[in-house]
């Protein structure tokens, strides 16, 4: 009895679209633009967080820059953020020292000079015995030997790729050399430069820098600068929590504004109807057969709409998402199924629970008694 009930209202379902198109278009048109609207958002909001973390992960998310000036008066403390940190026994940990002039070669000018101690094992393990200085580049292949011109003086220096480390603490090429190729390097002053990476959270890291920024107002340092990722991590996490607010009323909005649209077209078809499902009704068949009709309606134009639409949202996510602000690197590097996972589910979810209420209108028109429908 079930099955042919359920055919019947499946035929029903299919010559109700045929008889009246506008209705469905009505319904897919709202279902659309809701869902176009909402995946949009989303993408942007899931494309900013992501570009941050991969900005938050570029300039490190546990490494700290001290960078000061010493003047010559100050030469023996030259290197106390490394002494204050070496109790830690930090992973990652150098210290370099820029001298006040640069170097020139023939297929550069304007080198800036750094020079390192002995206890640089990553300087020494990149050297040789007939070129102990590195002129690191990202330019040019390791292993080339090119004439450069120090302080009036011509050296060679091998080429090498900046470390990771490098190039968070200097930008563009640079000359590194042993501390004992100058004599009295430090006579005019130089700028220290001491990296280190803090393994742990964010919290561990903000410790270890309050620490130092402590210690370099006790002992009255001037110019000392602390570049630190703290205020990008408080940047992150404030944004993430505000778009968890937003990311929550959307999708909330997007199934209630589903629900109440597609609700009230399915009770003006409900009334064309009502005379049919009474009749129905009155030959024994429940009342919640007739609602999964209307159910089943509202679900394949919901969940059709929000596939159709997300596909074209994503298939012109180069053209739709930089228009509101969304770089072209982080839209090439979008990931769908990360997107998936944190909103998509969401959204789906939403969709269907928003599907399922619009047939409340319906239940409501169905508990009318059948005499008062026929009469």
């Amino acid at each position: 009895m079930i099955a042919p009930v359920l055919l019947y209202l499946a035929r029903d379902m299919v010559c109700r679209w045929r008889e009246n198109p506008f209705s469905l278009l009505a319904k897919a048109v709202v279902a659309g633009l809701l869902a176009g609207m909402a995946v949009v958002i989303l993408i942007s909001f899931h494309l900013s967080v992501a570009e941050m973390r991969r900005s938050l992960e570029s300039a490190g998310a546990n490494s700290v820059l001290v960078h000061e000036f010493v003047p010559k008066e100050r030469m023996a403390a030259r290197k106390w953020v490394l002494e204050s940190v070496r109790p830690l026994h930090l992973p990652v940990a150098h210290h370099l020292e820029k001298l006040p002039f640069v170097a020139e070669s023939d297929v550069r000018l304007g080198i800036p000079v750094f020079v390192v101690d002995a206890e640089e094992d990553w300087f020494w393990g990149q050297t040789d015995a007939d070129t102990a200085i590195l002129f690191l580049t990202d330019d040019l292949p390791p292993g080339i030997k090119l004439p450069v011109r120090i302080n009036l003086s011509s050296v060679v220096a091998m080429t090498r790729p900046r470390p990771e480390w490098v190039t968070r603490m200097v930008s563009g090429s640079l000359v590194v050399a042993p501390r004992e190729r100058f004599m009295n390097p430090e006579i005019f002053g130089l700028e220290s430069f001491t990296y280190f990476e803090v393994p742990g959270e964010g919290e561990r890291v903000k410790t270890v820098v309050d620490a130092v920024a402590l210690l370099a107002a006790e002992s009255r340092y001037k110019g000392v600068t602390i570049r630190d990722p703290l205020s990008l991590i408080g940047r992150l996490n404030a944004l993430e929590a505000d778009q968890e607010v937003w990311r929550t009323a959307i999708v909330v909005g997007f199934g209630s504004t589903l629900a109440l649209v597609l609700g009230v077209i399915a009770f003006l078809e409900f009334r064309e109807r009502r005379f049919v499902c009474a009749l129905l009704r009155s030959f024994g068949l429940h009342e919640g057969v007739i609602l999964v009709r209307y159910a089943v309606d509202a679900l394949l134009v919901s969940n059709g709409m929000l596939v159709v639409t997300t596909l074209c949202v994503l298939a012109m996510a180069n053209r739709i998402l930089p228009t509101l602000g969304v770089s072209d690197a982080a839209v090439s590097a979008m990931d769908g199924v990360a997107f998936f996972r944190q909103d998509g589910l969401a959204l789906i979810v939403f969709v269907n629970l928003g599907a399922l209420l619009s047939v409340l209108p319906t239940a409501l028109g169905l508990r009318r008694p059948i005499g008062r429908v026929l009469a």
